[in-house]
């Protein structure tokens, strides 16, 4: 039976998937690496081991947003070699207009500030020492890279848009934790391989746990901290420290009602827990997706997988899925509220600050580019993108951040609306 599964599995695996015929846009790998991951989902499986506001407008915003860029022609599917032809019309696949396997990062250096600065509001991108990050399955890195549903299972946490350390930029691995690493090589707590959270040695500062919800957030913030404090390459009391935090899809997922105010309230627990433990910090909190567009993807397979992942948040299993949206947006409503209070802005050297790009952002129907072959999770490619994003938001200023990534954005420099760092 085990040899049967094995061999489902690397059926499943090898197959060759759909690309774009001209742009690509998944990081090359060697037969070796691919090899250990599929063999480190195999351990997995089997039981064994697991193989801003307030910002200085010349340091950390810039004055405007740029212009999307016009998309690309979409181009047909290539055809699978090998497979004889039955008739069956492919799926439909997107290009898009710029290159990802490659990033010209061509901003402008900011030399770190010296003396180091004591007041959060004074920051630089070359100032941020560690970088870290908690929430879901889609922070852990379920399904980034995956080129099966099999390897969905997979944590690529060196993928993932936050923290993600995977190789640089000029490899393609667009992560926000690799831009920070062109300002500050010396940057530490970025992932440096797939797992879970307890393998410290590839999660590093990456404590999210598949299937974590809002009320997760207080247990992750104090293993972040405990953490943070063993760890010998990190001067607490001193680095300035960067964290993401992005929860809620399995609040909304969970089928239970759990209400904005609950939602807000658990996550302010986690908040209130680093402003008192936590010194010189920057917290990013990204508003939750839009779990109701998974109605736009609509052939069988991703209908079974919405099934059993978000069943209420979609029309073809709940006539009611509208009341997901709307709970949505009042999440979206109690975080902000929640916030912009300023409770956490007592102190000089801490900030929270709401970046909001995933609030309206909105899919084309049935474009299953940015998602994993389960149809719910981020791709490799929709974690890039997502870490686009949320380095643009980071520096513009409160009140002017996007709501939405659209195709055609670009890296944004600080300082410089509208430069392109992507190479075409």
């Amino acid at each position: 039976m085990k040899k049967q599964f094995v061999a489902i599995f690397l059926a499943f695996c090898f197959v060759p998937k759909f690309r774009c015929s001209d742009e690509k846009y998944h990081n090359d790998e060697s037969a070796e690496t691919r090899w250990n991951r599929y063999a480190e989902f195999l351990r997995f499986y089997g039981g064994g081991d697991a193989i801003s506001s307030g910002i200085d407008p010349k340091d950390f915003t810039h004055p405007g947003l740029s212009e999307n860029q016009p998309n690309a022609p979409i181009p047909p599917p290539p055809a699978l070699p090998g497979l004889p032809d039955l008739n069956i019309t492919a799926p439909k696949f997107f290009c898009f207009n710029y290159n990802l396997t490659s990033i010209n990062f061509t901003c402008d250096h900011l030399e770190r500030s010296n003396p180091r600065p004591t007041s959060v509001h004074r920051l630089r991108p070359s100032d941020i020492d560690v970088i870290a990050a908690m929430g879901d399955s889609i922070t852990a890195g379920n399904g980034a890279g995956a080129d099966c549903l099999l390897e969905v299972i997979i944590m690529g946490r060196d993928l993932t848009f936050s923290i993600g350390g995977r190789a640089s930029l000029e490899d393609g691995a667009l992560t926000l934790a690799n831009i920070l690493r062109t300002y500050n090589p010396n940057i530490t707590g970025y992932s440096l391989g797939s797992g879970p959270a307890s393998s410290i040695e590839k999660a590093r500062l990456n404590v999210a746990i598949p299937g974590a919800r809002s009320r997760d957030m207080l247990d992750q913030a104090e293993v972040l901290i405990g953490r943070m404090k063993n760890m010998t390459d990190v001067d607490y009391d001193n680095d300035w420290k960067m964290v993401t935090l992005f929860i809620g899809g399995n609040d909304l997922c969970a089928c239970s009602d759990i209400s904005a105010k609950e939602f807000a309230n658990n996550i302010k627990e986690a908040l209130d827990l680093m402003h008192s433990e936590m010194p010189r910090t920057f917290v990013n909190v990204v508003q939750v997706i839009l779990v109701t567009e998974i109605n736009k993807l609509t052939t069988p397979d991703c209908h079974l997988a919405h099934g059993i992942y978000c069943p209420c948040a979609k029309e073809f299993y709940n006539t009611d899925w509208k009341d997901v949206f709307e709970l949505t947006k009042a999440y979206h409503r109690a975080v902000e509220d929640m916030i912009l209070y300023g409770q956490f802005d007592t102190r000089d050297d801490f900030t929270v600050v709401i970046q909001p790009f995933f609030e309206e952002t909105y899919i084309r129907e049935n474009d299953h580019n940015i998602l994993s072959p389960d149809c719910f999770h981020l791709s490799e490619f929709g974690h890039q993108i997502s870490a686009m994003s949320l380095w643009n938001n980071l520096i513009e200023p409160a009140g002017q951040k996007r709501k939405a990534w659209n195709y055609g954005d670009v890296v944004e420099c600080p300082g410089k609306p509208g430069k392109r760092n992507c190479k075409r």
